[in-house]
């Protein structure tokens, strides 16, 4: 079965840990390790850490120790690398490297001298921006230096680093609301620096955020359960599906949303069919047959609207739909950046980035899976010329998978869809009218059953217009005409714009855009359909 997305935990702290203070350190590190996995028994721990002594080396032994996965992530080449520890520390860091899986950096080797600390500070960045929770063995002090704990954690909440040479341009009013600024904070003291930075005591721990009222809680604040608590949902729906070994998370998405489609699009057409029934029950019982039968099938009618609309938002399945639809369209693009070697435009970011950064911390979760699903392939640095080809082709021009195809063929069906659903509304407004005004004139002249029949009919063809219409305006089929007009003349100007570029490396930057209009797009069309819930619903926004 496919991989479950895992709960990553970031590490970052200091190398000089005083002796003393390790065991309550253990302890602490122990005991949130195991809070997380009693919390959420579904989301697989995943430590990931600079393999550095001191912070690193105590939690990753814990993490071990429990049962957790552990994967190093090396600022630059082993060798190299060993350099930096003496004899017991490259001892500890060769076993690190042999027990468990190691990602290594890219690396000129001229940095190996001019740039080191900004090596260190490079994969601290990795690390933070591929972690859903931080966890930072730290004094609390604030200090500057390159690559240091302190600067991870501030990257870690503000998103801004020396690697974008944005550190002096935040706002001081932060309104933005995602999950990237996740951390659990151990205070511990330094052999180098003594006690932490009044008030904080040493192994003291806490939740730690950028909300100005109060970032440091005891407990983890309810928004980012909501995000840790969808991940959960979607490694249980993974399970519940099925899904084949050899499928990847854009798979599993794309056949998780069809699912939750075709369930939201069947709660959407009984409700809507089971009140139009009821209310033709209702207007044959009064106008036509006043028999118990028509009242009794009117009772049952609404129950079973109300029932299949109760079931829907009990089972959350339009959530699910919208969500895993986002998650397999930005896996998509995620995909294609990374077998096209296409870079962010600021080195401290990485496609999760692009997904409506700072809006809706209930979207995080899908933030977090990409973080996942990109933290290997964002760890190379691979310009395939042959591959950024491929991605073109299959991406764009292909005429059976390309997307520009694709839009062509959707903005086809569905104007046909809307000038369908037109006509109709218009014949059941026709119709009416003819009905109404045939009793207008002639009621007089018309005998009692033709009548009733007519009076009937006058009710009934208006109930039909408007559950067509509210149809229609459940699944914004109006708008989504709009959504795919707009993709489709996206996707042909990227490819006219690929057409005439002169180099590879202006594809890339093509494809890097068309990837964000492209993300943004679907994002914003998500959040308007869930502003247009299941009949009776509330928004889900």
């Amino acid at each position: 079965m496919s991989e479950p997305l895992p709960l990553i935990i970031g590490v970052t702290g200091h190398r000089d840990l005083l002796p003393d203070e390790v065991p309550q350190l253990t302890q602490k590190i122990e005991g949130f390790f195991s809070d997380l996995s009693r919390q959420y028994p579904d989301l697989p721990l995943l430590v990931m850490s600079g393999a550095a002594a001191g912070a690193d080396t105590l939690v990753v032994h814990t993490a071990a120790k429990l049962g957790h996965t552990v994967m190093n992530v090396l600022p630059m080449p082993y060798d190299e690398y060993a350099k930096d520890f003496d004899a017991q520390g490259q001892a500890e860091l060769s076993e690190l490297i042999t027990q468990h899986e190691t990602l290594t950096l890219p690396t000129a080797p001229e940095e190996f001298t001019n740039n080191r600390d900004r090596l260190y500070e490079r994969a601290g960045i990795f690390i933070a921006s591929h972690c859903h929770i931080l966890l930072a063995l730290w004094d609390g002090k604030q200090k500057k230096a390159v690559g240091g704990t302190s600067t991870i954690v501030q990257f870690h909440q503000s998103g801004i680093s020396s690697l974008s040479g944005l550190e002096n341009t935040r706002s001081r009013i932060d309104v933005a609301d995602d999950e990237s600024d996740l951390v659990h904070h151990i205070v511990c003291s330094r052999v180098s620096d003594g006690a932490p930075q009044a008030p904080l005591s040493p192994s003291e721990s806490y939740w730690y955020t950028r909300d100005e009222i109060a970032p440091r809680t005891a407990e983890l604040p309810p928004r980012y359960q909501a995000v840790l608590q969808r991940m959960s949902l979607f490694n249980k729906d993974l399970f519940d599906a099925g899904a084949d070994g050899d499928d990847n998370l854009f798979d599993v998405a794309d056949k998780l949303a069809q699912v939750y489609q075709r369930k939201t699009l069947w709660t959407l057409r009984t409700t809507i069919g089971a009140a139009l029934a009821a209310g033709l029950s209702f207007i044959i019982y009064a106008d036509l047959l006043s028999h118990p039968t028509f009242m009794a099938a009117y009772f049952l009618f609404v129950a079973l609207a109300l029932g299949s609309y109760r079931l829907a938002q009990r089972k959350d399945w339009q959530r699910r739909y919208l969500d895993y639809r986002l998650l397999a369209e930005s896996l998509r693009v995620q995909h294609f950046w990374s077998k096209a070697g296409v870079q962010m435009a600021r080195a401290d970011e990485f496609a999760h980035d692009q997904l409506m950064r700072g809006r809706d911390l209930e979207l995080g979760w899908i933030r977090n899976a990409m973080r996942h699903a990109g933290l290997r392939s964002n760890a190379q640095t691979s310009k395939d010329d042959a591959a950024l080809q491929d991605v073109i082709e299959h991406w764009i021009d292909d005429p059976q998978q390309g997307q520009v195809a694709y839009f062509i063929g959707a903005v086809h069906r569905k104007t046909k869809q809307h000038q369908n659903n037109q006509r109709w509304i218009t014949i059941c407004f026709i119709a009416t009218l003819m009905t109404s005004g045939i009793l207008a004139l002639g009621g007089s002249t018309i005998g009692d059953t033709v009548g009733d029949w007519l009076i009937g009919l006058t009710g009934l063809l208006p109930l039909i217009a408007a559950a067509r219409q509210n149809y229609a305006y459940r699944r914004a089929e109006r708008e989504l005409l709009g959504q795919f007009g707009h993709m489709k003349k996206i996707f042909l100007t990227a490819a006219h714009l690929l057409d005439q570029a002169t180099s590879n490396e202006e594809k890339r930057i093509i494809l890097r855009d068309l990837g964000e209009a492209a993300m943004a797009e679907t994002g914003e069309w998500i959040l308007r359909q869930r502003e247009r819930p299941l009949p009776g619903g509330e928004p889900l926004g």
